[in-house]
């Protein structure tokens, strides 16, 4: 996996994978028992006169992209993450089902397998928050309409599906919970009124799910503080490409941070600014790259530019996945200052960073730190004293660094360890009685 003169010798492209010499098919991303397919029908009801009926309700992405690609025996490479939607065709092709994708689209689409249909669903974000909330509505009952015409067995819904709307959908089919996000900001639960009623209503509809695949503990743990899920609440580890991985050089010395995500006030870009111009004073090596696009991109370069380090600040924009890893390739540590105004999930860019060998510094509301473990070290979020205190601490004491660098190697492990992923996981809640 991460064998460095083999892939430094490779004739690939630059910035390129090698995803053709480490080929995987993508069937082969979910772990499955051989008799898979009797325990989730047992599970769900299924007679053996039929296929069981999965329904999945995805959030935004290219479904239909990423099928095509599985229906010719590849992954969808636009990411170096295994995408969902692949993960979710494979089980049904191992489990001998049959599926309806939900996807955000004016049209349906007419496949030539005709296991799987995929249903459209028109859904624009509006600018009014009336309007927003009848948008949401209408793209409730039309789901509420295509269930009840699929009368499918198991409906999976992702985290951009409502809560409180879940409540609506027909009884009948087990409703399998996709976590992305958290609730609130960790260990932040709201109290306020709003806030409370807001949970009720959520709560209201997570009662009606019987387990959930979330993508950090920390989501489980929100879940369950939310609504009594009867089944498994189960973690999935994010899965990486074949190929994907880095040669894990050893970070001896901080000399390059850098910032990989969305250019916001509420993502902390610039207590990060405020923190490293104070570590710089102690290394005036020191370097500083941001990587992405946002709202907050002309007030980012507008305070990088009246800073006294403004010679070793630079935002780069956007990166495809091959930009992302040479600029991985040449840091030393990724830092993720989300503020606690912000919901996280997981935060998978610290985990890209670990698969190139780079440690990460996260806010304390980044719910990551528990598939990072010794990779990573946090700081109390919203401080940017405390998040220049953990900076000068690194720079001071190299061996630390290399000590968290040294750390990313069991990490990546587990990004490659399919037992691990979505699909796998979903088969089990799915499975389960």
């Amino acid at each position: 996996m991460n064998d460095c003169r083999r892939q430094t010798e490779s004739s690939d492209p630059p910035g390129e994978a090698p995803a053709q010499r480490m080929h995987e098919h993508p069937d082969d991303c979910v772990v499955l028992p051989e008799d898979a397919g009797a325990r989730v029908r047992e599970a769900l009801g299924v007679p053996a006169t039929r296929r069981p009926r999965i329904m999945y309700v995805p959030g935004p992405g290219d479904v239909y992209g990423s099928f095509e690609q599985w229906r010719s025996g590849r992954h969808d490479e636009r990411a170096p993450k295994l995408a969902y939607s692949t993960m979710f065709y494979a089980l049904v092709a191992r489990l001998d089902a049959e599926a309806a994708i939900v996807g955000q689209a004016d049209a349906g689409v007419v496949t030539a397998d005709p296991r799987f249909r995929f249903l459209p669903v028109p859904r624009k974000r509006r600018s009014t928050r009336g309007a927003y909330y009848r948008s949401e509505l209408r793209h409730t009952l039309l789901l509420r309409r295509y269930v009840r015409s699929y009368r499918p067995d198991a409906v999976i819904v992702g985290s951009d599906f409502a809560e409180e709307a879940l409540a609506l959908l027909p009884r009948g089919p087990r409703i399998v919970l996709a976590v992305h996000n958290t609730y609130w900001a960790m260990g932040q639960r709201p109290t306020a009124a709003r806030a409370r009623l807001k949970q009720r209503l959520a709560a209201r509809g997570l009662r009606r799910a019987h387990g959930a695949v979330c993508v950090s503990e920390e989501c489980v743990r929100q879940l369950r503080a939310l609504a009594p899920i009867p089944g498994p609440c189960l973690v999935a580890t994010p899965q990486l490409l074949r190929g994907s991985a880095g040669c894990h050089r050893p970070r001896r010395r901080l000399e390059q941070l850098v910032y990989l995500g969305r250019i916001e006030r509420d993502k902390g870009v610039f207590d990060l600014v405020a923190a490293f111009e104070r570590a710089r004073a102690l290394r005036p090596t020191l370097r500083l790259v941001f990587a992405g696009a946002g709202t907050a991109v002309p007030e980012l370069q507008g305070r990088i530019e009246k800073s006294p380090a403004a010679d070793a600040m630079e935002h780069v924009g956007v990166l495809d996945a091959g930009g992302v890893r040479r600029l991985l390739e040449t840091s030393d540590l990724l830092v993720c200052p989300t503020r606690s105004a912000f919901n996280e999930g997981l935060a998978t860019v610290a985990v890209e960073a670990a698969a190139q060998g780079v440690p990460s510094l996260l806010s304390s509301v980044v719910p990551a730190q528990e598939l990072l473990e010794s990779a990573c070290r946090t700081f109390v979020a919203d401080s940017a004293d405390d998040l220049a205190e953990q900076l000068l601490e690194l720079v001071r004491d190299d061996a630390q660094l290399a000590r968290m660098s040294e750390a990313t190697r069991a990490v990546t492990d587990r990004l490659f360890d399919r037992s691990r992923s979505w699909g796998s996981r979903l088969y089990e809640v799915l499975a389960s009685r």
